[in-house]
């Protein structure tokens, strides 16, 4: 059997990137931010969702305070995550620009 017709489906970070990405981009368009603009913007910020995304740690036998903690633990790990990441982000920036103390 050929494995020419054989279609490799993204992974579940790979898919939730792709409804992410498309809010942000209607964001950034509402905001008249140019589109290859948010081309590149796009680029560099997709390794950093992916690599602090995590798929849905809630079993599905889980009790609702297991449920609720599971999901403030993923919210808290996912946004702490991206909050360090923008932190760097403006280091990086005040340190190019000169700014800092």
């Amino acid at each position: 059997m050929s494995t020419d017709n054989v279609f490799q489906l993204p992974d579940s970070m790979q898919r939730q990137w792709r409804v992410f990405e498309a809010l942000l981009r209607r964001e950034l368009g509402a905001a008249g931010v140019d589109p290859d603009v948010s081309d590149v913007a796009m680029e560099r910020i997709k390794p950093l969702y992916l690599r602090h995304a995590k798929p849905n740690p809630i079993p599905g036998d889980a009790s609702p305070e297991e449920q609720l903690k599971a999901i403030n633990d993923w919210v808290t790990q996912f946004g702490g995550g991206l909050l360090l990441e923008i932190l760097i982000r403006e280091i990086q920036l005040i340190n190019l620009r000169g700014d800092g103390g």
